[in-house]
């Protein structure tokens, strides 16, 4: 749907405007099992789990995002 938006605003009648803004979100070490643990239910044993599963020094790439504005003409 994203790589679409400025395509579907122009549908709309919308100029989109650039820049078009790619993102994506990076994690590493600790942060991976706190965001996993974030994105799934707050489950006992799921954070522990998943770090004996990912190892000492795991990463985690997420994304890519994209955002789009546009104007009325």
């Amino acid at each position: 749907m994203g790589t679409r938006l400025p395509s579907l605003l122009r549908l709309a009648g919308l100029e989109p405007q650039p820049p078009h803004e790619v993102t994506g979100a990076v994690y590493t070490g600790v942060a991976v099992v706190q965001h996993l643990t974030n994105m799934m239910l707050d489950i006992d044993t799921f954070a522990e789990r998943v770090s004996i599963d990912l190892g000492p020094d795991p990463l985690l790439v997420q994304g890519p995002d994209l955002a789009v504005w546009a104007k009325k003409p």
